[in-house]
């Protein structure tokens, strides 16, 4: 069972009943001020981070709290506090996932919020280390519409009779309930213990009490793990653990308590009846109400300390056992092909959400279109409102008189033309019959006129009917203009980054991936799919190369050339190096050996590319005789082609991930993430550094 522990408190008190300060408080977790040179406790200190603080703080944490203390009321509190323990098991990365993770379940990077994170090698136990969190938080909910100064920020929130804001802001009371605490503790264990599961460590953590745990273990039938936790939980030491001579008591006291146990265990001849055992029991009693209260505590926390390393030790037994029974079951069996994400992967998912969003922006311009040609403009939106009065014979008695009056303009540029005598009777004669129609029109528009008078009222209860409706049109139209723009832009930043990416990195550099071999081993696989130890391989100068690709037979010098991949080499990033070969038949068996190998500058992936299917070499059996010269070729000849697979769901993920990243990225440069304990040949981000200092001289 992993080190589980989540308090929170409001405003601590000091020793002299006062509370303790805002600001000495943000000083102390974060090491600032006087607190920046404090001996002994500087090098606990990890990062501190803080967030949501007001305009007015500009980015300062240690403004915001000095405000907060300097404006609290006496009976008032200016944070609330949550102490949690962090777990040694996990990196300092995912030890911060989980905490923000948190933070957000419970609202609380909704306030002002900072957190400082400490570790340091445990007092007792060699070898572990405490690491833990401090998360400090105000409780006042921000308005982000009502900004205030620090003057109002810290004031008893009011409202007037008619629902009028006035003073600061409302304090949440969101955290007040006991049932809180309990929902947090239950959920922090719930998250631990899925992390753990992803990064495949064989760990767990409880809320329970000791109590509630014993039942649940002897329920599964753990009597022995049970048993450890049939106990009282020991008292916290608090500030015994800053004393050095209680600490170099409390070391004393262990040693004493392990040469009884040592005395015990080698007595040849104990008294085991039950006299003996409750006479034992009496006097430790009583020796135990003869200390001072200080002492008993010290004793109570020294046993507490060995029954949980007698647990861990039974823990780990337990996983070496399970270790031992998976290994004996997946043994014949092929080992689980490692996630590897490169930028050539990356690409083409971006290229698939590329075109995605392509679609997306066809979609949105079809959308446009079909919402645009729904707007009238005024002119024709105001005679669709007559035509719905006075009806269709309206409208065609004034497109009428529109054609007349376009036909009289095209007449009058035409007067001055030189025409000769038949040309301008005809001209005339065209120009009355003109006049006569537009006239007759003139006159047959000024009874549709008087009519449209009569029933304006009418017609204008149309018309603003249809305004309203084209209204909501042309609004529909105007936010599927705006949704085309912003699908327009979107889908041009992300041409763009991707192109960014593709100058930044090689198709086949790693951006991610698990754990690979570090050297070449039997079980690697060429190209991800095919293992070395079904490859034709022999060896050369205590060496074994196993040969990949194709293999060429030369019949004039009776030989072979091939490329070969070496056991034993190094990797990086997981690629292993490509060796020359040249092979001949030799000894009276005709064995065929290698005689000759030279260094290239080429490499393989000992990986399997996530969208490519590779061609998978033919296994073969390299001793085997070569009756025929060409036969060494046949079983190379062409590959074996495999149906693509699907990608697998951490893969999907993942590639989403790094795309989130990419497109956040200002440069087109995202962090690397390569899950190897050298890595050096990926340059270290500071927090890595950070982290490697943590954990430096640690093992897990």
């Amino acid at each position: 069972m992993a080190h589980f522990h989540l308090s929170m408190k409001v405003q601590p008190r000091q020793k002299d009943g006062r509370k303790l300060s805002a600001k000495l408080h943000y000083d102390y977790i974060a090491r600032q001020d006087k607190y920046a040179p404090l001996k002994g406790r500087q090098e606990d200190f990890v990062l501190a981070e803080s967030g949501n603080l007001p305009a007015w703080a500009h980015g300062n944490a240690g403004t915001f709290w000095k405000e907060a203390e300097d404006h609290r009321s006496p009976s008032g509190t200016a944070y609330r506090e949550i102490e949690i323990g962090l777990q040694e098991e996990l990196s300092l990365e995912d030890n911060l996932t989980l905490l923000k993770g948190f933070m957000n379940e419970f609202h609380i990077d909704n306030y002002a919020y900072t957190f400082a994170l400490h570790s340091k090698d445990s007092s007792l136990e060699q070898g572990h280390t405490n690491i833990h969190a401090h998360l400090m938080f105000c409780e006042k909910i921000q308005e982000a519409d009502r900004p205030l100064g620090p003057d109002k920020f810290f004031q008893r929130y009011r409202e007037t009779a008619s629902g009028e804001k006035t003073g600061g802001y409302l304090s949440s009371r969101e955290f007040k309930p006991k049932s809180v605490l309990r929902t947090m503790r239950k959920r922090w264990a719930e998250r631990v213990n899925e992390m753990f599961k992803e990064r495949g460590i064989d760990a767990e953590i409880t809320e329970k009490n000791n109590a509630d745990r014993y039942d649940e273990l002897v329920e599964q039938g753990r009597y022995d793990e049970a048993e450890l936790v049939n106990r009282t939980a020991a008292p916290h030491l608090g500030r015994a653990y800053r004393n050095d001579a209680i600490m170099e008591k409390l070391r004393d006291m262990e040693d004493e308590e392990m040469k009884r146990d040592n005395l015990a265990l080698n007595d040849v001849d104990p008294d085991t009846s039950d006299e003996a055992e409750q006479a034992e029991t009496e006097e430790r009693v009583k020796a135990f109400a003869e200390k001072s209260k200080q002492e008993q505590m010290l004793i109570l926390f020294v046993n507490d300390l060995q029954i949980r390393r007698l647990a861990r030790v039974l823990q780990q037994e337990r996983l070496r056992q399970r270790q031992a029974q998976k290994e004996s079951r997946a043994e014949g069996k092929e080992i689980k092909d490692p996630l590897i994400i490169t930028a050539g992967d990356l690409d083409l998912k971006m290229e698939e959400e590329e075109l995605r969003l392509r679609q997306l922006v066809d979609e949105a311009k079809e959308t446009y279109r079909k919402a645009r040609c729904e707007v009238w403009e005024e002119k024709p939106l105001e005679d669709e409102a007559i035509a719905s009065v006075l009806g269709e014979n309206w409208r065609k008695e004034k497109q009428r008189l529109l054609g007349l009056q376009g036909t009289l303009k095209a007449i009058r540029r035409h007067l001055d033309d030189k025409r000769n005598p038949e040309e301008e009777k005809a001209f005339l004669r065209r120009n009355c019959r003109v006049m006569t129609a537009y006239d007759d029109c003139r006159k047959k528009m000024a009874q549709w006129d008087k009519l449209q008078a009569e029933k304006q009222s009418d017609i204008d209860a149309i018309y603003k009917a249809l305004k309203a409706k084209n209204d909501a049109n042309r609004k529909a139209s105007n936010l599927a203009y705006g949704d085309l723009k912003g699908k327009e832009k979107q889908l041009r930043a992300f041409h763009d980054k991707r192109l960014q990416l593709e100058r930044n990195y090689a198709p086949d550099q790693i951006l991610f991936a698990e754990k690979l071999a570090r050297k070449v081993q039997p079980y690697c696989k060429v190209l991800g799919r095919q293992p070395l130890k079904d490859l034709m391989h022999g060896p050369y100068q205590g060496k074994e190369y196993y040969l990949t690709g194709e293999v060429n037979f030369d019949p004039e010098k009776r030989e072979w050339r091939a490329l070969a991949i070496r056991t034993g080499d190094d990797m990086d990033q997981g690629k292993a190096p490509l060796y020359k070969v040249r092979l001949h038949e030799e000894g009276p068996d005709q064995d065929i050996t290698i005689f000759e190998v030279k260094p290239t500058k080429e490499r393989i992936a000992m990986y399997k590319e996530l969208y490519q299917d590779q061609p998978r070499c033919q296994s073969g059996k390299f001793r085997a005789k070569a009756h025929n010269p060409q036969g060494l070729e046949k079983p190379f000849k062409g590959a074996s082609p495999t149906p693509p697979r699907p990608i697998a769901k951490a893969a999907v993920q993942k590639l989403n991930d790094l795309m989130d990243e990419a497109m956040k990225s200002e440069t087109g440069r995202i962090v690397i993430h390569w899950q190897d304990n050298e890595r050096h040949y990926i340059k270290k981000t500071k927090m890595e550094k950070i982290e490697e200092e943590l954990y430096k001289g640690r093992s897990l």
